[in-house]
């Protein structure tokens, strides 16, 4: 006998195979379609061929393991899309604090130029001026024998203005944009 000349012997054998198959229906509604569909022989067992035919009618059909399996496969990819995803988000995250602490270097190597220009500039002032008194006197018409009281003079307002300016109330702000020179602004 050919597996599709197979018959159970009654409806309940039936119903025992298809629930095996992974159907879920009462007994009450398979007995039912039994006898609605007309499934059982005189000697009211059911051929697997009028069983077949029922279920392909009236049901879909019952999901292979190679549709579970692409179901599984695809999630399984987009698990690895996902984190592929999210380590490409931290990479980028640690490019940009990278950036962001480059360019706070780069703020910080403007900073110490700018205080060693200034000094340079206090010192190269106060030598030029410490050497020229008597010029500044001649060229005022003071009196030669002053230039000493000038020379201190020049020297306390040089301190003075110096010590002004480390002292100042205004932000100093360094604007470094990548590929350009840094540009200085004082804020209030």
């Amino acid at each position: 006998m050919t597996k599709i000349q197979q018959t159970y012997k009654n409806r309940a054998e039936a119903l025992r195979f298809l629930r095996g198959l992974g159907f879920r229906f009462s007994e009450r509604k398979f007995y039912g379609d039994c006898d609605a569909n007309e499934m059982l022989e005189p000697d009211k067992s059911i051929k697997l061929a009028k069983l077949l035919a029922y279920l392909w009618e009236y049901y879909p059909p019952i999901p292979t393991t190679s549709d579970e399996e692409k179901a599984e496969h695809r999630a399984e990819e987009m698990s690895k899309l996902e984190l592929d995803e999210k380590r490409l988000k931290v990479a980028k995250l640690q490019r940009e604090d990278d950036h962001v602490k480059n360019l706070e270097k780069q703020v910080s190597e403007h900073r110490r130029q700018l205080a060693a220009l200034l000094l340079y500039f206090y010192h190269t002032v106060k030598y030029h001026l410490g050497k020229s008194p008597s010029v500044i006197a001649a060229a005022l018409g003071a009196d030669q024998t002053r230039v000493a009281e000038i020379a201190v003079q020049i020297e306390e307002g040089l301190d003075r203005a110096m010590n002004e300016i480390a002292q100042n109330k205004k932000i100093l702000q360094i604007e470094v944009v990548d590929d350009e020179p840094a540009r200085v602004d004082t804020v209030a």
